[in-house]
């Protein structure tokens, strides 16, 4: 689906300086007050051409690293996904929005790739979609698309896990 197109990955210190096989980078911006670089990718898409803001420095906690990702479709803000990883361990989505007008095109699914990815990038061993509620079949149909497996954790909410090489 990408196939010939770059995008940068790796930043560490306000650079990025990674190419890796994937979407084409849209361009990239340093947050000066933070040392963060704040990466802008493009993904071709039917519907429109998606932008994906990633802020994979956004905080840290103890041996947590916490994201924050936005999707951009058109200039205006699309979706939105937030959690946390530790790296070697763990990566867990704790949240995942996208707009109603931006649904069942894609989106969601360009952005949890580009969260599997990174996580995969991270020495990660597994991916984490936390607290599901039993109800919301369309993330959970997209979830088990991607191969995850659920893993009940308390009254109607589980975990979705993939597990990475």
């Amino acid at each position: 689906m990408w196939s010939g197109a770059h995008a940068i990955r790796q930043c560490r210190g306000g650079t990025c300086d990674q190419p890796r096989h994937g979407p084409r980078q849209f361009g990239k911006r340093s947050d000066s007050a933070s040392s963060r670089c704040v990466q802008l990718l493009e993904f071709p898409l039917k519907a429109s051409p998606l932008q994906l803001k990633a802020d994979w420095h956004y905080e840290r906690s103890g041996e947590r690293q916490h994201y924050v990702v936005q999707a951009w479709v058109k200039n205006r803000l699309g979706g939105r996904a937030h959690g946390w990883f530790q790296p070697g361990s763990r990566f867990v989505l704790a949240k995942i929005e996208i707009t109603r007008s931006h649904r069942s095109k894609g989106y969601g699914t360009v952005m949890l790739e580009e969260l599997r990815a990174k996580a995969r990038q991270s020495g990660c061993s597994e991916l984490v979609f936390q607290g599901v509620r039993a109800d919301n079949s369309g993330a959970i149909r997209l979830y088990r698309s991607l191969g995850a497996s659920p893993v009940p954790t308390s009254g109607n909410l589980c975990d979705f896990v993939i597990p990475l090489p």
